[in-house]
C-alpha cells in the first residue's frame, strides 16, 4: 500500500476519501472573468455558492454508501476595474466556510467545520480582439496564499489541507473567452472559456512537508441569450463545463485517490433590475464522473450572485 492510501485511511477509517474533489472550495470558473466592461467602469459581484458533495465513487461506477457528506459554502466579493479600453483588472476574495460529517457505526455523527478566508486572486484581462461579430478575452492571475491553512478541529488536531479554507501556496491562473454573437439573433451569444489553474506547492505542509494540489484544467461551453416575458428581461444561459484535476503530491510523490475528469450541466437565469444591476441564480451538476481510486464526488453546485456597473467617467482614450 503506497504512501497516499496509508494517509488516507488514516484520516478518513473505513473509506479511502478523497481530497482533489473537494479541495479549492470555490469553483473558479462560476466566478471569474467579467464581460468586457466601458473605459473606466466598475463591475463589482457579491455572490454566495454551496457546493454539495455526498456522492462515493470507485472509478466511474457509484458506490452504495450515504454515510458521508461534505459541503463548501463561499461567499465571494468580486471587482473588475476597466482602466484601458484593452485592459481591465479583477479582484476576487472568498469567505470559505466548509463541513464533513460522518455517520460513524454506533450511530454517532463525526463532524468537522473550518471558516475563515479563502486565497484572493488578482488577475488582468486584456482584449485582444473586440468586435461586433467576435470578442475574445485573454487573462492572466495569481492567487495569493493568504487564507489559513492551520486550522485545527474540536480535539486541537490540524484539518487536512483540503479542509482548510487556504491552500499555502501561490497559483497562477490563465484564462481565454471567446463570445460569438449569433448573426441576426444580436440577444444571442455562444461562449467558449478556458481556465487553468496551475497550482503551487505548500513548502510548510505539517511544518516542514510539500504539498502540491493536483493542476486543473476547465473548459466551458454553452448559449446564452435575453429572453423576455411579463415585460422583464431575463438573461438565460445553457452549458457545459468539463474539469479535469490532476492528482494530488505530497514531497513530490503522486497521492492515490486524487483527482479525476468531471462533466458538469449548467443553467443559469437573471433577473434585470435596471440596465447595471443583475441577479443571477445558477446550477450545475455531473453527469458524468470518473475519479481515480475512490472519492467522494459533487451532487451539486448552487450559485447566486448580484452583479452591477458604475461608471466614473464618459470619456474614453
Amino acid at each position: 500500500m503506497n504512501l497516499g492510501k496509508i494517509l488516507c485511511l488514516l484520516l478518513f477509517p473505513g473509506v479511502v476519501h478523497a481530497q482533489t474533489c473537494c479541495s479549492g472550495g470555490v469553483p473558479m470558473s462560476s466566478n471569474i472573468g467579467f464581460s468586457t466592461g466601458e473605459y473606466q467602469q466598475l463591475q463589482y459581484g457579491l455572490s454566495y455558492d454551496y457546493n454539495r458533495i455526498t456522492r462515493l465513487y470507485n472509478e466511474k461506477v457509484m458506490l452504495a454508501d450515504n454515510n458521508r457528506m461534505r459541503s463548501t459554502q463561499s461567499y465571494i466579493l468580486r471587482a473588475a476595474y476597466q482602466w484601458h479600453r484593452r485592459f481591465a483588472s479583477e479582484l476576487f476574495i472568498p469567505i470559505i466556510r466548509q463541513a464533513r460529517n460522518i455517520q460513524t457505526l454506533n450511530n454517532g455523527n463525526d463532524q468537522e467545520i473550518s471558516l475563515g478566508l479563502g486565497d484572493p486572486a488578482v488577475l488582468v484581462a486584456y482584449d485582444v480582439f473586440n468586435k461586433p461579430k467576435l470578442n475574445w478575452t485573454l487573462g492572466l492571475g495569481v492567487r495569493l496564499p493568504l487564507g489559513s491553512f492551520s486550522q485545527t478541529n474540536n480535539q486541537g488536531l490540524l484539518l487536512i489541507n483540503d479542509m482548510q479554507p487556504g491552500s499555502g501556496a501561490f497559483d497562477l491562473i490563465l484564462r481565454s473567452a471567446l463570445n460569438f454573437p449569433i448573426p441576426n439573433h444580436p440577444e444571442s451569444i455562444l461562449f467558449f472559456n478556458v481556465i487553468h489553474t496551475q497550482r503551487g506547492q505548500n513548502t510548510r505542509y505539517l511544518g516542514s512537508q510539500t504539498y502540491q494540489f493536483g493542476q486543473e484544467l476547465q473548459l466551458i461551453t454553452g448559449y446564452s441569450r435575453n429572453v423576455y416575458a411579463l415585460k422583464q428581461i431575463w438573461p438565460l444561459a445553457l452549458g457545459l463545463r468539463y474539469r479535469h484535476a490532476g492528482p494530488d503530491q505530497l514531497n513530490r510523490s503522486k497521492l492515490s485517490n486524487t483527482g479525476g475528469d468531471w462533466l458538469f450541466a449548467r443553467l443559469s437565469l437573471g433577473y434585470s433590475f435596471d440596465p447595471e444591476t443583475q441577479l443571477q441564480v445558477g446550477l450545475e451538476s455531473p453527469f458524468y464522473s470518473h475519479v481515480k481510486g475512490v472519492q467522494l464526488s459533487p451532487d451539486y453546485i448552487f450559485n447566486i450572485s448580484l452583479l452591477g456597473k458604475i461608471k466614473f467617467k464618459k470619456d474614453e482614450f
